[in-house]
């Protein structure tokens, strides 16, 4: 059975539904990475608050603390990762902010009233494929953070038992 292809004006329709669903995707990833830095940041502070002083620390509070806080900051490091501004448009977009702001207001009205339905398909496509590699970056960096974080809590959980237990009298 033949497919009918789908109108142009159904294409920009299907188009603008797509790059809106995708637009949300982005709008997922900082309340997941929100949680994500909220846990490393207290992590990090209880074990710098529970922390013996100076004189008091042993080659395993040394090596154990130390794993925790190295888990910690690479988890901290992929949130930074994801959550970089990427501004790198694949054209001279007149849907994306970064283009369109360079552009005057008579450059931007000239070039959205003089543009065909074609080439304004062509602009949503774009968009919407240059979106999902961001998106892709996010939440690949998202999986890698919460990995890390995952992996910081058994060092960090002996780190707070040993700075926490007394010295054994010798």
């Amino acid at each position: 059975m033949a497919r009918e292809a789908m109108s142009l004006e159904e294409q920009v329709q299907v188009g603008e539904k797509n790059l809106e669903r995708v637009l949300e995707w982005v709008g997922r990833f900082d309340p997941k990475a929100s949680v994500v830095l909220g846990v490393d940041t207290a992590m990090v502070g209880a074990l710098v608050g529970f922390a013996p002083d100076r004189g008091a620390w042993t080659t395993v509070m040394v090596i154990v603390g130390g794993l925790a806080l190295l888990f910690l900051f690479i988890s901290l490091l992929f949130l930074c990762v994801g959550s970089y501004p990427r501004m790198k448009a694949p054209s001279r977009s007149l849907l994306y902010f970064g283009t369109v702001g360079k552009m005057t207001l008579d450059e931007y009205r000239g070039r959205f009233l003089a543009q065909d339905p074609r080439e304004y398909l062509e602009d949503l496509l774009q968009q919407c494929h240059r979106n999902c590699q961001i998106v892709r970056v996010k939440f690949w960096s998202l999986q890698y953070a919460y990995g890390w974080l995952v992996a910081a809590v058994v060092p960090w959980a002996f780190a707070i038992y040993l700075f926490k237990t007394p010295p054994v009298p010798q």
